[in-house]
């Protein structure tokens, strides 16, 4: 049974900001920031105006277009997803499920993530999935729906539909199965 998440948070509604591309997670190697911050002078210079904007991690400056947000709570980071065109998941390991992955889907982003397995589950065809730890495959796959309103919008919708079967109120119903099966056999 997958985590649930309340998808009806992540349709804020707000105005996208067509060049901001958002990355959650903590400063932690595999999280992948550091693949996405070598990727990210090729992005800026292919996409003009491009802007990453970086939350749970803060390392004060980084290249230009880079804000760090250091960490965030819950409503800032659904802002954050509201207003950003791509949601960026460079992980390389070590996921069990890809939450970060399931709000960005939620969220309306296009996502464009690391292609490990926890990721293909729950994005499959909805997300741009490039190989862990290649910086030249994840720079072009941004600059690639950084670059194109037609590829951004197709992998949103997508998303959108992907998260829905881990809304709360459908994921509900296989826990509360569990539980009483559990309870049967007591």
């Amino acid at each position: 049974i997958p985590n649930g998440l309340d998808t009806a948070r992540y349709r804020t509604g707000l105005a996208r900001s067509a060049r901001r591309v958002a990355f959650v997670g903590r400063d932690d190697p595999r999280k992948g920031l550091d693949i996405l911050l070598q990727a990210w002078p090729v992005v800026a210079a292919a996409v003009p105006g491009a802007e990453l904007r970086v939350m749970g991690a803060d390392r004060g400056s980084g290249p230009e277009g880079v804000v760090f947000l250091g960490r965030v709570e819950e409503a800032v980071k659904i802002r954050e997803l509201g207003e950003a065109r791509v949601l960026c998941v460079p992980n390389l390991g070590g996921e069990r499920f890809g939450l970060v992955v399931a709000e960005g889907l939620a969220a309306g982003c296009a996502v464009v993530a690391s292609e490990l397995s926890a990721f293909c589950h729950v994005a499959g065809e909805a997300a741009r999935l490039v190989p862990p730890g290649d910086v030249g495959a994840l720079g072009r796959a941004l600059i690639d729906v950084l670059s194109n309103d037609g590829e951004a919008a197709r992998l949103a919708g997508m998303g959108r539909h992907a998260a829905a079967r881990f809304d709360r109120t459908t994921v509900l119903e296989g826990y509360l199965a569990a539980y009483r099966e559990a309870a049967g056999r007591m």
